[in-house]
Protein backbone atom coordinates (compact mmCIF):
# COMPACT_ATOMS: atom_id res chain seq x y z
CA UNK A 1 0.00 0.00 0.00
CA UNK A 2 1.39 3.40 -1.34
CA UNK A 3 0.04 6.84 -0.50
CA UNK A 4 2.23 8.12 -3.55
CA UNK A 5 1.15 11.06 -5.74
CA UNK A 6 1.68 11.96 -9.02
CA UNK A 7 4.04 14.98 -9.47
CA UNK A 8 1.35 16.76 -11.81
CA UNK A 9 -0.64 16.49 -8.34
CA UNK A 10 -0.51 19.51 -6.11
CA UNK A 11 -1.30 18.61 -2.43
CA UNK A 12 -2.40 20.77 0.40
CA UNK A 13 -0.35 20.13 3.48
CA UNK A 14 -3.92 19.18 5.14
CA UNK A 15 -4.65 16.77 2.18
CA UNK A 16 -1.07 15.18 2.62
CA UNK A 17 -2.18 14.48 6.57
CA UNK A 18 -5.25 13.25 5.14
CA UNK A 19 -3.54 10.81 2.53
CA UNK A 20 -1.95 9.51 5.66
CA UNK A 21 -4.62 8.79 7.68
CA UNK A 22 -6.72 7.36 5.04
CA UNK A 23 -3.51 4.68 4.96
CA UNK A 24 -3.64 3.71 8.38
CA UNK A 25 -7.47 3.43 8.56
CA UNK A 26 -7.01 0.93 5.13
CA UNK A 27 -4.58 -1.09 6.72
CA UNK A 28 -6.48 -0.90 10.32
CA UNK A 29 -9.58 -2.45 8.48
CA UNK A 30 -7.34 -4.86 5.48
CA UNK A 31 -6.59 -7.49 8.61
CA UNK A 32 -2.83 -7.11 7.31
CA UNK A 33 0.42 -4.39 7.43
CA UNK A 34 0.83 -2.22 4.46
CA UNK A 35 3.81 0.87 3.94
CA UNK A 36 3.26 4.62 3.78
CA UNK A 37 5.54 6.99 2.59
CA UNK A 38 6.49 9.81 5.36
CA UNK A 39 8.20 11.46 7.61
CA UNK A 40 7.62 9.99 10.37
CA UNK A 41 4.19 8.58 11.82
CA UNK A 42 5.13 9.13 15.45
CA UNK A 43 4.86 11.80 17.65
CA UNK A 44 1.18 12.92 18.08
CA UNK A 45 0.73 13.91 14.24
CA UNK A 46 1.92 11.77 10.77
CA UNK A 47 4.60 14.66 9.16
CA UNK A 48 5.73 14.74 5.84
CA UNK A 49 6.08 17.04 2.38
CA UNK A 50 3.37 18.06 0.07
CA UNK A 51 5.71 16.63 -2.48
CA UNK A 52 5.52 13.07 -2.03
CA UNK A 53 8.70 12.43 -3.67
CA UNK A 54 10.86 14.78 -1.23
CA UNK A 55 13.93 13.21 -0.63
CA UNK A 56 13.27 13.49 3.33
CA UNK A 57 9.79 11.11 2.71
CA UNK A 58 10.42 7.13 3.09
CA UNK A 59 8.58 3.91 2.97
CA UNK A 60 7.30 2.85 6.57
CA UNK A 61 6.31 -0.45 7.07
CA UNK A 62 3.04 -0.42 9.55
CA UNK A 63 1.86 -3.64 10.80
CA UNK A 64 -1.77 -3.29 11.90
CA UNK A 65 -1.27 -3.10 15.77
CA UNK A 66 1.12 0.25 15.04
CA UNK A 67 -1.87 1.79 12.49
CA UNK A 68 -4.40 1.18 15.21
CA UNK A 69 -2.27 2.79 17.92
CA UNK A 70 -0.87 5.63 15.79
CA UNK A 71 -4.32 6.41 14.68
CA UNK A 72 -5.64 6.64 18.57
CA UNK A 73 -3.10 9.11 19.43
CA UNK A 74 -3.63 10.92 16.26
CA UNK A 75 -7.46 11.38 18.06
CA UNK A 76 -6.05 12.33 21.39
CA UNK A 77 -4.17 14.87 19.45
CA UNK A 78 -6.91 16.48 17.79
CA UNK A 79 -8.74 16.54 21.27
CA UNK A 80 -6.71 17.92 23.24
CA UNK A 81 -5.85 20.79 20.85
CA UNK A 82 -9.17 21.70 19.06
CA UNK A 83 -12.29 22.04 20.29
CA UNK A 84 -14.34 21.65 17.54
CA UNK A 85 -13.24 17.50 17.96
CA UNK A 86 -14.46 17.37 21.18
CA UNK A 87 -17.03 14.74 19.92
CA UNK A 88 -14.09 12.09 18.90
CA UNK A 89 -12.86 9.22 21.38
CA UNK A 90 -9.78 7.12 20.63
CA UNK A 91 -11.88 3.94 21.05
CA UNK A 92 -13.49 5.54 17.43
CA UNK A 93 -10.71 3.37 16.56
CA UNK A 94 -11.81 -0.17 16.87
CA UNK A 95 -14.41 -0.55 14.63
CA UNK A 96 -15.19 0.41 10.92
CA UNK A 97 -18.49 2.53 11.92
CA UNK A 98 -16.48 4.69 14.19
CA UNK A 99 -13.30 5.14 12.02
CA UNK A 100 -15.76 6.16 9.40
CA UNK A 101 -17.41 8.63 11.68
CA UNK A 102 -13.77 10.00 12.04
CA UNK A 103 -13.39 10.36 8.64
CA UNK A 104 -16.13 12.23 7.57
CA UNK A 105 -16.30 15.08 10.34
CA UNK A 106 -16.00 17.99 9.01
CA UNK A 107 -14.72 21.70 10.13
CA UNK A 108 -15.31 25.15 8.21
CA UNK A 109 -12.25 27.49 8.75
CA UNK A 110 -13.15 30.03 10.59
CA UNK A 111 -9.88 32.69 9.76
CA UNK A 112 -7.42 33.01 7.33
CA UNK A 113 -6.92 33.23 3.90
CA UNK A 114 -8.64 29.92 3.88
CA UNK A 115 -12.22 31.29 6.13
CA UNK A 116 -15.22 29.36 5.08
CA UNK A 117 -13.32 26.30 3.37
CA UNK A 118 -15.07 22.51 4.80
CA UNK A 119 -12.37 20.39 5.42
CA UNK A 120 -11.92 17.34 7.25
CA UNK A 121 -12.20 18.17 11.05
CA UNK A 122 -9.61 14.91 12.27
CA UNK A 123 -6.85 16.33 9.35
CA UNK A 124 -7.35 19.89 10.33
CA UNK A 125 -6.87 19.65 13.70
CA UNK A 126 -3.57 17.96 13.19
CA UNK A 127 -2.43 20.01 10.73
CA UNK A 128 -3.16 22.82 13.40
CA UNK A 129 -0.70 21.00 16.07
CA UNK A 130 1.93 20.24 13.31
CA UNK A 131 1.86 24.04 12.14
CA UNK A 132 2.01 25.47 15.95
CA UNK A 133 5.64 22.98 15.93
CA UNK A 134 6.67 24.62 12.85
CA UNK A 135 6.67 27.78 14.25
CA UNK A 136 8.32 27.32 17.70
CA UNK A 137 10.73 25.29 15.96
CA UNK A 138 11.25 28.06 13.51
CA UNK A 139 11.93 30.77 16.52
CA UNK A 140 13.47 28.35 18.49
CA UNK A 141 16.53 28.67 15.03
CA UNK A 142 16.03 32.15 14.64
CA UNK A 143 16.87 32.83 18.37
CA UNK A 144 20.19 30.47 18.01
CA UNK A 145 20.97 32.47 14.70
CA UNK A 146 20.53 36.10 16.05
CA UNK A 147 22.98 34.80 19.32
CA UNK A 148 25.41 33.53 17.19
CA UNK A 149 25.14 36.74 15.15
CA UNK A 150 25.66 39.12 17.80
CA UNK A 151 28.40 37.08 18.78
CA UNK A 152 29.90 37.65 15.49
CA UNK A 153 29.70 41.16 14.78
CA UNK A 154 26.08 42.54 15.76
CA UNK A 155 22.58 40.98 14.09
CA UNK A 156 21.56 43.13 10.91
CA UNK A 157 18.91 45.17 10.13
CA UNK A 158 16.84 45.86 6.93
CA UNK A 159 16.13 50.11 6.39
CA UNK A 160 12.77 50.78 7.89
CA UNK A 161 11.60 47.18 8.65
CA UNK A 162 9.74 46.58 12.18
CA UNK A 163 7.06 44.33 14.33
CA UNK A 164 3.74 45.62 14.76
CA UNK A 165 5.01 47.48 18.05
CA UNK A 166 7.24 49.42 16.18
CA UNK A 167 10.69 48.08 16.95
CA UNK A 168 13.35 47.51 14.04
CA UNK A 169 13.35 43.73 13.27
CA UNK A 170 17.23 42.15 13.78
CA UNK A 171 17.77 39.35 11.10
CA UNK A 172 21.26 36.82 11.66
CA UNK A 173 22.74 37.56 8.26
CA UNK A 174 23.10 40.39 5.66
CA UNK A 175 21.05 37.96 2.80
CA UNK A 176 17.58 37.55 5.59
CA UNK A 177 18.03 41.30 5.76
CA UNK A 178 18.22 42.11 2.22
CA UNK A 179 15.20 40.09 1.53
CA UNK A 180 13.40 41.65 4.15
CA UNK A 181 13.85 45.41 2.31
CA UNK A 182 12.99 44.23 -0.74
CA UNK A 183 9.40 42.79 0.56
CA UNK A 184 9.15 45.92 2.48
CA UNK A 185 9.89 47.64 -0.69
CA UNK A 186 8.58 45.60 -3.68
CA UNK A 187 5.59 43.03 -1.93
CA UNK A 188 6.17 39.49 -1.39
CA UNK A 189 6.84 38.45 -4.67
CA UNK A 190 10.16 40.76 -4.75
CA UNK A 191 11.95 38.01 -6.50
CA UNK A 192 9.61 37.72 -9.66
CA UNK A 193 11.58 40.35 -11.33
CA UNK A 194 14.98 41.91 -11.41
CA UNK A 195 15.55 39.79 -8.17
CA UNK A 196 19.56 40.46 -8.32
CA UNK A 197 19.39 44.43 -8.98
CA UNK A 198 16.39 44.38 -6.28
CA UNK A 199 18.89 42.54 -3.50
CA UNK A 200 21.88 44.91 -4.85
CA UNK A 201 19.86 48.31 -3.85
CA UNK A 202 18.42 46.85 -0.27
CA UNK A 203 20.02 49.25 2.29
CA UNK A 204 21.21 46.98 5.05
CA UNK A 205 23.66 47.15 7.58
CA UNK A 206 25.30 45.09 10.59
CA UNK A 207 24.07 47.01 13.92
CA UNK A 208 20.74 49.34 14.15
CA UNK A 209 20.62 52.48 12.53
CA UNK A 210 20.91 55.32 13.88
CA UNK A 211 17.66 57.79 13.81
CA UNK A 212 19.88 60.27 11.75
CA UNK A 213 20.59 57.66 9.37
CA UNK A 214 16.95 56.90 9.56
CA UNK A 215 15.73 60.53 9.36
CA UNK A 216 18.25 61.05 6.30
CA UNK A 217 16.54 57.68 4.21
CA UNK A 218 12.67 59.21 5.11
CA UNK A 219 12.06 56.37 7.33
CA UNK A 220 12.83 57.47 10.96
CA UNK A 221 9.81 56.72 12.95
CA UNK A 222 5.89 56.08 12.20
CA UNK A 223 5.35 59.75 10.92
CA UNK A 224 6.28 63.24 10.70
CA UNK A 225 5.23 64.09 14.10
CA UNK A 226 7.76 61.13 15.86
CA UNK A 227 10.73 62.60 13.39
CA UNK A 228 10.04 66.01 14.42
CA UNK A 229 9.38 65.06 18.43
CA UNK A 230 12.65 63.23 18.36
CA UNK A 231 14.66 66.01 16.61
CA UNK A 232 13.23 68.67 19.20
CA UNK A 233 14.16 66.51 22.22
CA UNK A 234 18.19 66.33 20.74
CA UNK A 235 17.91 70.64 21.03
CA UNK A 236 16.30 70.98 17.34
CA UNK A 237 13.95 73.87 17.17
CA UNK A 238 12.38 72.67 13.46
CA UNK A 239 8.81 72.48 13.63
CA UNK A 240 8.45 71.50 10.39
CA UNK A 241 9.88 67.34 8.49
CA UNK A 242 12.00 68.68 6.29
CA UNK A 243 13.97 70.97 9.33
CA UNK A 244 13.97 68.27 11.45
CA UNK A 245 15.51 65.76 9.18
CA UNK A 246 18.22 68.47 8.43
CA UNK A 247 18.95 68.78 11.90
CA UNK A 248 19.15 65.06 12.09
CA UNK A 249 21.60 64.70 9.11
CA UNK A 250 23.89 66.83 10.73
CA UNK A 251 24.27 64.82 14.15
CA UNK A 252 25.76 61.35 12.48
Amino acid sequence: MSNNTSNDEKQTMTECILALIDGLVAIALSGKGGTLRAMSLKGGYPDTRTDPNSDDVGAIKVSVAKAKKYLKTYVQTAIDGSSFCSDMHPDMVDTPAGLRHLREMTYTIQSGKSKGNVVNAWAYALLRERRADKRAERAERRVTALAKAEANGGQWFAEGVKDKEGAHVPYPSEKKAQKAWCRAHFGDKWYDEDKSNRLAKAVVKQGMFTEAELARSGHAGTSDEETIAYAQSLGSRATTIKGAKAFLARQS
